[in-house]
């Protein structure tokens, strides 16, 4: 019996004195605490993946960014087409956050209100040297670009001279590969 005490007591002092065995107890521990951190990290990337998902949906569903282009006058001349920007611009615009919820998780979508105001002036055509009667005046139209017409709510309107004039697509006026152009005819 002495010889067994006498065992367990060494293996007692071996395991109390030995930095082996506090080292592999220490990394034993490290390793089934690394377990739930793991976890947490599992679900901190499967939530920020469900929110990319969601924020798409969402702006999927309301309206990709919005790039404005124009106003452009297209004034039919012979068999080409004489492009006029205005002298004069004055774009004022309104943009609007508004937080969308879904789930836990929310995203942030912007409405604008814009107003464009210029004046174009002849005076470039009468240095191009270009007769003003060869122009098809009854066939001129101001065009502004749109990236995205899905965020439209309303149907803009041009209003020339105090005359409003309801806007419609024209993939004829420019060719740019990613605007549609809304026109409307003087």
């Amino acid at each position: 019996m002495e010889n067994q005490s006498a065992k367990n007591d060494g293996i007692i002092n071996w395991i109390n004195e030995s930095v082996f065995f506090r080292l592999c107890v220490i990394g034993v521990l490290t390793l089934i605490l690394l377990i739930p951190s793991f976890l947490v990290q599992d679900l901190i990337q499967e939530r920020q993946n469900r929110q990319e998902e969601v924020i798409k949906e969402i702006s999927d569903k309301w309206s990709g960014s919005q790039l404005v282009q124009g106003p452009v006058m297209v004034l039919p001349y012979k068999k080409q087409n004489i492009y006029i920007l205005p002298d004069a611009l004055n774009i004022s615009s309104q943009v609007n956050p508004e937080v969308l919820h879904r789930g836990i998780f929310d995203a942030v979508v912007y409405s604008a209100s814009m107003q464009v105001s210029g004046k174009f002036s002849l005076l470039e055509l009468k240095k191009s040297g270009i007769d003003p009667d060869q122009i098809q005046w009854d066939k001129v139209k101001v065009v502004i670009g749109l990236s995205d017409l899905k965020g439209l709510k309303n149907n803009p309107i041009i209003k020339l001279a105090d005359q409003p004039y309801q806007v419609e697509p024209d993939f004829t006026s420019l060719n740019f590969l990613t605007t549609t152009w809304l026109s409307c005819l003087t």
